[in-house]
């Protein structure tokens, strides 16, 4: 009797020739799902990232879990294989970016400001009387 996997269609289970492992760009503070790949002839099909164990390169500009959830701490590059644990699976570079910098915007008053006093007009009176130019 035919068990519940995804292979009870009677179809043989596919024999890995090779595997990859999907490059990936993060901005720093991010994260994503690594993406592990089990190529045979004809096609590809996705593993679960939980079921290998990850290594980072440098620690200081990523970080997996055990669920292949990678985190992105600063900006950098980093290399990130993947291993079962008798077997190399497979490696990529993994690109941390900067995040970008937030938009300009205008700068937000605390206290309404002071009101406007009329200078011209009190200046005006202590400079004295106005006499207009005659023309030329």
């Amino acid at each position: 009797m035919p068990g519940c996997t995804a292979y009870s269609s009677g179809l043989p289970r596919p024999l890995y020739t090779g595997f990859r492992l999907d490059s990936l760009r993060l901005e720093a503070g991010q994260s994503d799902t690594l993406v592990l790949r089990g190529e045979f002839p004809g096609g590809s099909e996705l593993l679960d990232p939980a079921r290998v164990q990850w290594d980072v390169e440098d620690r200081r500009v990523l970080q997996v879990d055990r669920a292949g959830e990678a985190w992105g701490l600063q900006p950098g590059r980093t290399l990130v294989d993947a291993w079962t644990p008798d077997v190399f699976l497979a490696s990529t570079l993994i690109e941390v970016q900067a995040p970008p910098p937030p938009p300009n915007q205008l700068p937000r008053f605390v206290s309404a400001p002071a009101p406007r006093r009329k200078w011209a007009a009190s200046n005006a009176a202590s400079c004295g009387p106005r006499t207009p130019k005659a023309p030329p």
